[in-house]
């Protein structure tokens, strides 16, 4: 059992953490290209506020569990004074979503299902090397 756990964890640290590989900034531009890992992370932590990732549950209407996270940045301008941005929206870098099946193992999924995975994506998607 402890051997699946590590094989899994591993997995999912593959699968979902960002990436710090430099090469791929030259693929993604201004131009409606996707941001690559490496432009996410610094445009996330570029005043030197933390990585901030926000976590929602929700159930649709045919009773299936979703979670959503988000990486997001605050708005902070060059010509803001004081705390101006945090009266604004902050800007969304990335987001992922997983519906969960209707059943998992031997039972029902539910929406603290679904809350717990997004804790867990949330958190393997964050590099290993940030706080």
């Amino acid at each position: 059992m402890e051997i699946n756990s590590s094989k899994l964890s591993e997995h999912l640290k593959a699968t979902l953490s960002l990436s710090d590989d430099a090469e791929w900034i030259d693929t993604a531009d201004d131009e409606g290209l996707p941001m690559t890992d490496v432009m996410i992370t610094e445009y996330a932590t570029q005043h030197d506020l933390p990585l901030f990732i926000s976590i929602d549950g929700s159930v649709s209407k045919e009773d299936i569990d979703t979670v959503s996270i988000s990486i997001v940045a605050s708005d902070i301008k060059d010509n803001d004074i004081n705390l101006e941005w945090q009266h604004r929206p902050v800007k969304i870098l990335l987001i992922r979503s997983w519906r969960l099946p209707r059943h998992w193992g031997t039972g029902s999924t539910c929406i603290n299902m679904a809350e717990t995975l997004g804790i867990i994506i949330g958190e393997y998607t964050i590099p290993s090397d940030m706080p």
